[in-house]
C-alpha cells in the first residue's frame, strides 16, 4: 500500500520520513524499477524506502537503481557513507558517454615552419628530435637518457579563445617508451592556478581523452614549476620524492576557458629515474561532447599512488566503483558456484544480456619508494570479490567485494552491471540483488583468511564480520584436503569485525603440496557463508610466466625488471620449465635475458644490475646472486660453458678487491674513523655506487665503496662452492671457507639470499667440518627464523625477496636437513598465500595491480608475483630441478682438462 501511495504521487516530505524508518535506502524518484525491487527486499525482511536525499546517516544501505544520475554532492556523500551500497547502473556516477565530439585543434606539430620547443628538466630546453607518422597518425618525439636528467615534457601556449566553456575533453594520440608508463599532463589557468591528470602509456599508440571536470589542483599557494609537483628543481628532492605539496583547496574545478597552458610530459617524480625516457604525442584537440557533463568520475582514483606523491588529495566526489567497466555484447549469463553456495539455492535459469563486465581493482601507477609503500598499498587493495552472475568466459555481470583489511577504507559493495530491460525480461535477477543486499547489511560475512605457522602447525585466521544490528553466534569450519575439518565457536556484536583462529592438524609428509583444496565455512541462525578455493601449482606457474612475459614484453630488452640479481631466477626457471616441458621458447627468453647479462659486465669484472646500468653502478653482493644463475647456464648449456666460468672469474677477481683485510681496514679506519659496523676485517665493500646506502647522501658520480656490512659477504658467495666444482680452483674453495667463517659470527637471523648461500655451502663445499658448520647455522639462524613470523605481511618485506626463503625450506626437505611438520607447514602456508587465486595476497591478484615493472614497488611486486615465487614453485613442481648435481660437475672438470677430486669429505 505504501508503495502505491508513492507511485501516485505522495508529497517527498511523506516519502523522507518513510525511509528514514528502512534498512535500504533506494535512492531516486519512485518508480516501477524501485516498487519492484522493494517487494524483492521484503522477502528478506529489509524495510526499503525511495527519496533523494544526500543525508544516509539513518541507512545500513544505499541502492543506486538504473537510470539515476548522483550529482558530485551525492557521490562524496556516498564515498563517505560507511554502510554497504549496491550500484545497478556504470552510468550512475561515472561520467555520461559523450557521443558525437566537435573537436578544436590546439596543437599539430607537424604543420609548424619550425619545430618546436620542448622542456627537459625544468627551465632546460631543446627542440624535438624527430617526429613521423605511424598508425597514421602524426607523432613529436622526445626523449633523454634517463630521468636522472629531468622530466621531457611538451608545452602549449597561447590559447586564449581557443578552448571554450563548453569543451570538456582534452584529446590526443600517445605512446611511451620501454620505462614510459605514465603520463603527466598539467594544466595552468590564467590565474595561475594548475591542475593535473594521468593517463596509463603503451608502447603502442594509445588514444587519450581526459575529462577537464577530473583535473585535481594542486595547492594555489606554490608557484609553478615543471616537473608536476615538486616545490624545487633540485635533483636531490626530485628523485627521493619527499618534499610534497600541500593538499588545499582540494574541490576547486579547472574552468576549461580560462585555460592559459598545457604541458604533457614525462615526471621523473613517477617514474623509473634510472632510466630512459621516450614519448609521442599525436595532435591535441579539445573537445565539445554532444551531453555536457561536469561532474567528477572515478578516474582519478586509478591513479592514487601519483597524486599521493605529490601531495594531492583526492575529492570524495571523485568516486565511481564502476569506473572502468567494459561493455559485453549480449551473452549468456548464469549464477556463479559462488552464488549458489552462498544463498543456498537452484539459482535462475540462464539468460541472455549484454552487460557492463565488472572491472578489476585498476593497476598501480606512480614511483612508489619502499617496501612500506608496497605493503601499505596492497594491504589497501585487499578486498574478497564474489562474483555472482558470470558469463562463459568468466566476465562477471553482477559481483559482491568486501574489504578484507583493516587499511582497505571502502565499504562493502554489491555491483550490478546489467540495463534495467534486463530486469524486465529476467525478473529473478530482482531477488539476486535483494539476496546480495541482505547478505550485506544482515549476514555475517567471511571477509579474509591468513594462514601462518604457529606451535608448529598451519595456523589459520579467519576474519569474520557482523554487519547486522544484532550480535551473531555461529560457527567457522575450515577443510584442507583430505585432513580433518577443524572448527570453532566465534561470537560477534553489532557491527564488529572479529578473527578466529583455527589451528590445523599436523601436515602429514604425503599431503598433495601441487595440488589440493580448501574451504572455510561459517554457519549461522542468519545463514551461511561459505569461501572455497583450490590450489594448482602448475596453474599457478602457468600464471607467472604468462606474466612475466608481459613484463618483458614492455622492455626493450626482454628483461623482467630493472632488479636483474631477481630475474635471474626467473630466467632459471623459465630454462628448467622450457626444458621440462618442451617449450622451447621459454630457454630462448631465459638464455636472452642471461646472456644481456653476462654481457654487460665490466672490463674490471663488475655486473650493472639494472637499476643503474647507465651509471655503471655494481654491487659486490647483487652480483654474486646473479652469479649463481650465470653458473647454472654454464651447466645447462655446454656452447656457453667457457664464456659463463670467464665471467664469474673475472667477478670473484674484481669483488677480492673489496675485501676488507688489516692492510685495508687500517686504511679505511684512518680515512672515516673506527666504525664495527661497517669496517671489519672479512667484510666486503658494497661495490660501485652513487652514494652510500646507509645514508642520503649522494655523489654527483659513480665512486668505489669500500665500506659495507656481513650481508654482502653473506648473499655475494653463494656460488663460490658451485664454482669451485666445476673449475676445481682451490683459491675459490679458500675464499669460501674464509668467507663463510667470517660471515656466521655476525648473522644470528638469516633469510632469502643469505640462506640459500649457506645452503650452497653445505651441499658443495667438500670437507665435512665446514659443511657441518654451513648445516648448523640453516638450523639455527635460518629454520628457526622463518617460523617465528608475527607479521602476517612478512612475505612482502624486502620488497617482495622473502618469497625466496620458501626455495630454502624446500631445499633443506629435499636435502634431508629437515622434513618436521613446522617446515611442511609453512609450505602450506605459503602455497595458500601465493596461489589461492582469490586471497587478497595471492600472485593472481598482485600481478594484476602490477603489470608494468619500472619504477620503485611495481619492482617489487614483479618478485613476488612473478620471478621469485615461479623460482620455488617451480622447485616444489620438480624436485632437484634448479640445482646443479655434484656428480655433474665431474664432466665439467673433464672438460676444462681438471683432476682435482671433487670430494673431500
Amino acid at each position: 500500500m505504501q508503495m502505491r501511495k508513492w507511485l501516485s504521487g505522495v508529497a517527498a516530505a511523506v516519502s523522507v520520513m518513510a525511509a528514514q524508518a528502512a534498512d535500504v535506502l533506494i535512492y531516486g524518484p519512485p518508480t516501477e524499477f524501485s516498487a519492484a525491487l522493494e517487494q524483492a527486499l521484503q522477502k528478506y525482511s529489509l524495510k526499503a524506502g525511495v527519496a533523494e536525499t544526500t543525508d544516509f546517516s539513518g541507512y545500513r544501505m544505499v541502492v543506486l537503481p538504473p537510470g539515476v544520475r548522483c550529482a558530485d554532492e551525492t557521490a562524496a556523500s556516498l564515498r563517505r557513507f560507511s554502510g554497504a551500497l549496491l550500484v545497478m547502473d556504470t552510468e550512475n556516477l561515472g561520467a555520461t558517454a559523450p557521443g558525437t565530439m566537435q573537436k578544436t585543434l590546439l596543437e599539430d606539430w607537424d604543420t609548424r615552419v619550425k619545430k618546436p620547443a620542448y622542456r627537459f628538466g625544468g627551465d632546460k630546453r631543446g627542440t624535438l628530435w624527430m617526429y613521423q607518422a605511424e598508425h597514421g597518425i602524426r607523432f613529436a618525439e622526445i626523449s633523454n637518457q634517463y630521468f636522472r636528467d629531468g622530466s621531457i615534457y611538451l608545452e602549449i601556449n597561447r590559447l586564449d579563445g581557443k578552448i571554450k566553456a563548453d569543451d570538456q575533453y582534452l584529446l590526443f594520440n600517445a605512446m611511451g617508451g620501454a620505462d614510459s608508463d605514465l603520463l603527466s599532463v598539467n594544466i595552468t589557468d590564467r590565474d595561475g592556478n594548475q591542475f593535473v591528470s594521468y593517463a596509463p602509456l603503451d608502447r603502442t599508440p594509445r588514444e587519450v581523452a581526459l575529462r577537464f571536470a577530473d583535473f585535481l589542483a594542486f595547492d594555489s599557494g606554490v608557484s609553478r614549476n615543471y616537473d608536476f609537483g615538486g616545490v624545487a628543481d633540485d635533483t636531490t628532492d626530485m628523485l627521493k620524492g619527499e618534499k610534497v605539496i600541500a593538499s588545499g583547496e582540494i574541490g576547486r574545478k579547472l574552468d576549461p576557458s580560462r585555460i592559459s597552458t598545457i604541458t604533457i610530459g614525462l615526471s621523473r617524480r613517477h617514474l623509473w629515474w634510472d632510466k630512459g625516457g621516450l614519448l609521442r604525442l599525436g595532435p591535441v584537440y579539445a573537445g565539445a561532447p554532444e551531453h555536457r557533463d561536469d561532474r567528477r568520475s572515478g578516474y582519478a582514483r586509478r591513479f592514487d599512488v601519483p597524486y599521493q606523491i605529490v601531495g594531492i588529495t583526492i575529492p570524495d566526489a571523485a568516486f565511481d566503483p564502476l569506473d572502468g567497466a567494459v561493455a559485453v555484447n549480449a551473452v549468456q549469463l548464469a549464477e556463479t558456484p559462488e552464488a549458489r553456495a552462498l544463498f543456498g539455492r537452484k539459482g535462475m535459469k540462464p539468460f541472455t544480456s549484454g552487460f557492463d563486465a565488472i572491472p578489476d581493482r585498476p593497476l598501480v601507477h606512480g614511483r612508489e619508494k619502499n617496501d612500506k609503500f608496497f605493503v601499505n598499498t596492497v594491504r589497501a587493495r585487499s578486498d574478497r570479490r564474489i562474483p555472482l552472475l558470470a558469463d562463459e568466459r568468466g566476465q562477471a555481470a553482477a559481483m559482491l567485494v568486501l574489504p578484507a583489511d583493516e587499511m582497505n577504507p571502502d565499504r562493502p559493495l554489491a555491483l550490478f552491471g546489467l540495463p534495467e530491460t534486463a530486469y524486465r525480461e529476467t525478473p529473478a535477477l530482482f531477488d539476486l540483488a535483494a539476496a546480495a543486499a541482505d547478505y550485506l547489511v544482515n549476514r555475517p560475512q567471511i571477509v579474509n583468511v591468513v594462514p601462518n605457522v604457529r606451535n608448529e602447525h598451519l595456523s589459520v585466521k579467519i576474519f569474520v564480520n557482523n554487519p547486522s544490528a544484532q550480535p551473531v553466534a555461529g560457527t567457522v569450519t575450515m577443510q584442507l584436503a583430505d585432513l580433518k575439518p577443524v572448527s570453532a565457536p566465534c561470537s560477534l556484536k553489532a557491527g564488529e569485525t572479529a578473527t578466529v583462529v583455527l589451528e590445523m592438524p599436523e601436515i602429514p609428509g604425503s599431503f598433495p603440496f601441487t595440488d589440493f583444496s580448501w574451504s572455510v565455512r561459517l554457519s549461522s541462525p542468519q545463514g551461511a557463508d561459505v569461501w572455497s578455493e583450490r590450489v594448482d601449482v602448475r596453474k599457478t606457474c602457468d600464471y607467472l610466466i604468462e606474466h612475466l612475459r608481459q613484463l618483458a614484453g614492455t622492455h626493450a630488452d626482454g628483461r623482467f625488471s630493472h632488479h636483474y640479481f631477481s630475474d635471474i631466477y626467473g630466467a632459471r626457471a623459465f630454462a628448467v620449465i622450457g626444458l621440462r616441458q618442451n617449450r622451447p621458447e621459454l630457454v630462448q627468453e631465459a638464455r636472452r635475458l642471461v646472456d644481456g647479462i653476462v654481457s654487460r659486465q665490466t672490463p674490471e669484472g663488475g655486473l650493472p644490475m639494472g637499476y643503474g646500468e647507465q651509471r655503471r653502478i655494481c654491487w659486490v653482493a647483487d652480483n654474486g646472486t646473479a652469479m649463481i644463475g650465470i653458473l647454472e647456464f654454464a651447466a645447462m648449456f655446454p656452447e656457453l660453458r667457457q664464456r659463463y666460468l670467464e665471467c664469474a672469474r673475472r667477478y670473484y677477481d674484481w669483488r677480492e678487491t673489496f675485501y676488507m683485510d688489516d692492510a685495508r681496514v687500517a686504511k679505511l679506519e684512518k680515512e672515516f674513523g673506527k666504525d664495527p659496523r661497517l669496517i671489519r676485517k672479512g667484510f666486503y665493500g658494497i661495490g660501485y655506487n652513487d652514494g652510500l646506502f646507509y645514508t642520503k647522501g649522494k655523489f654527483k658520480e659513480t665512486v668505489r665503496v669500500e665500506r659495507g656490512e656481513a650481508w654482502v659477504n653473506g648473499i655475494s658467495m653463494v656460488s663460490l662452492p658451485l664454482y669451485y666444482q666445476m673449475t676445481g680452483d682451490r683459491k675459490i674453495l679458500e675464499i669460501a671457507r674464509r668467507n663463510l667463517r667470517e660471515y656466521l659470527p655476525h648473522m644470528s637471523k638469516v633469510n632469502y639470499f643469505g640462506a640459500e648461500s649457506l645452503f650452497q655451502m653445505y651441499r658443495m663445499l667438500p670437507d665435512q667440518e665446514t659443511a657441518d658448520l654451513a648445516k648448523q647455522h640453516l638450523r639455527d639462524a635460518y629454520l628457526s627464523y622463518i617460523f617465528d613470523e608475527d607479521d602476517d605481511y612478512l612475505m612482502f618485506d624486502k620488497g617482495g625477496r622473502r618469497s625466496l626463503d620458501v626455495v630454502t625450506a624446500l631445499y633443506c626437505r629435499n636435502s634431508g636437513i629437515e622434513d618436521s611438520p613446522r617446515l611442511r607447514a609453512y609450505l602450506v602456508k605459503n602455497l595458500l598465500i601465493h596461489c589461492s587465486e582469490s586471497l587478497p595476497l595471492s600472485v593472481h591478484r598482485v600481478g594484476a595491480s602490477y603489470r608494468h615493472s619500472t619504477h620503485g614497488s611495481s619492482i617489487a611486486a614483479a618478485r613476488y608475483a612473478g620471478t621469485l615465487s615461479l623460482f620455488w614453485l617451480t622447485e616444489l613442481l620438480y624436485p632437484g630441478s634448479t640445482l646443479i648435481k655434484p656428480e655433474a660437475c665431474v664432466d665439467y672438470r673433464q672438460e676444462l682438462k681438471v683432476a682435482e677430486p671433487m670430494n673431500e669429505k
